[in-house]
């Protein structure tokens, strides 16, 4: 395996759309490289732009997200142990401060 690996040529420039998706209200998520540990979870920080391109916020997830539809996250999960699949929705709720 190693030398399969060694063997192969990689891109000198990846591409960042593989870290953005945009949610049914068409803001832009952009997954950052900013990790952290919180009650025993790694959570990952997502950087969100508004219609106009403006930063609006920062928020933390345990997951990666894979479909916005009806102002909810939709991810899919498996289950190492049964290979069960699952979706999972999320709600999504935003404060206006």
């Amino acid at each position: 395996m190693a030398k399969f690996y060694q063997q192969m040529e990689f891109p000198k420039v990846k591409m960042i759309t593989n870290r953005m998706i945009v949610d049914s209200a068409g803001n832009l998520w952009v997954r950052t490289n900013e990790v952290k540990n919180e009650g025993g979870k790694e959570i990952t920080g997502y950087d969100i732009f508004n219609l106009d391109g403006f930063y609006d916020a920062r928020v933390w997830l345990d997951v990666i997200p894979s479909v916005f539809a009806g102002g909810k996250m939709y991810l899919t999960d498996e289950e190492e142990a049964t290979g069960l699949r699952q979706v999972k929705r999320y709600r999504i709720i935003w404060n206006e401060y």
